[in-house]
């Protein structure tokens, strides 16, 4: 059925199932009976239809145009049967579009979390240094520092953890005989053992004063078996830039496996006080030969 609204002159198209309807226009708002049946002068041509400017299309739930039942009270079976098939897909659908909201709400949730621990972790001072705990001059394991030194103090501990600088102590003698006087500094190049020994270490040049057993240079590690032979043993050292010297060193008195004692202090020593690197070679049992990289310059001793 064609309608041409009184007020404006819009040309409507209405549908069957409104007919007997009454209803607002969607262009100026008047409201609009709608016939139960058409009648011949309502309805137009197809070329007065297509020539209007507008056509209202019939019936849209978002349309302007409000309908109301008649005074008779008629009902549109089929426009109410659609409604309610609407209504009842929007009920099943929106359980799930809510539960699939929370979910990407609790992992945008998460993420966000993630994102920013890693920013925070990131971006944290490095308040924090490692204090080593020295025996025979090696770090026996990698405690923070704690306490409210200042960053020279903590500076200073990072050097000497990492083999850039010597590590000075002086210990009373159990015996009272006086002052044991130790000078060490770590290797600046890391190393590893295959099982027993795994785990990255190491190794640190030791100068020893003692009242009792006098002066002592000694190459120690943290774990492994130094190698020597049964009448001899020795170790090849390098100063700076200067040729190769092998030096004879000893097991110590406890037979322990990590440290070895050169033989020539005096001849060590007058190198090693005009050197700012020192290179150490040495071979250990079922593993492969290692060399020791030592920063020794600034030596005070």
């Amino acid at each position: 059925m064609k309608l041409t609204c009184s007020n404006c002159g819009t040309k409507l198209n209405i549908p069957e199932h409104l007919y007997g309807k009454k209803g607002k226009c969607p262009k100026c708002g008047v409201s609009v009976s709608i016939p139960r049946e058409p009648e011949q002068s309502e309805i137009l041509t197809v070329q007065e239809v297509e020539s209007n400017s507008y056509n209202a299309e019939f019936p849209k739930e978002n349309d302007s145009m409000k309908y109301e039942s008649n005074a008779a009270g008629h009902k549109d079976e089929k426009y109410d049967s659609s409604f309610q098939e609407q209504e009842s897909i929007k009920k099943q659908i929106t359980p799930h579009l809510s539960f699939g909201g929370i979910v990407a709400v609790a992992a945008i949730v998460i993420m966000a979390v993630w994102f920013f621990s890693l920013i925070r972790t990131l971006k944290a001072p490095d308040n924090i240094s490692n204090k080593p705990s020295i025996s025979n001059g090696v770090s026996n394991s990698n405690k923070p520092f704690s306490g409210n030194a200042n960053s020279e103090e903590k500076n200073k501990e990072y050097e000497i953890l990492h083999g850039l600088r010597w590590d000075y102590r002086n210990t009373p003698d159990d015996m009272g005989r006086g002052i044991i006087k130790i000078a060490s500094v770590r290797s600046v190049n890391e190393f590893e053992f295959d099982s027993p020994y795994e785990g990255i270490q190491r190794a640190a040049l030791i100068l020893r004063i003692h009242p009792k057993h006098g002066k002592d240079v000694m190459l120690s590690v943290e774990k492994g078996q130094f190698l020597c032979e049964i009448d001899s043993c020795s170790v090849d050292v390098r100063f700076d830039e200067n040729n190769v010297m092998p030096f004879s060193v000893g097991e110590p008195s406890d037979y322990s496996t990590t440290m070895l004692f050169f033989h020539d202090y005096d001849s060590f020593m007058y190198y090693l006080r005009k050197s700012k690197k020192v290179y150490i070679e040495a071979r250990f049992f079922m593993e492969a030969t290692e060399v020791f990289e030592f920063n020794v310059s600034g030596l005070k001793w």
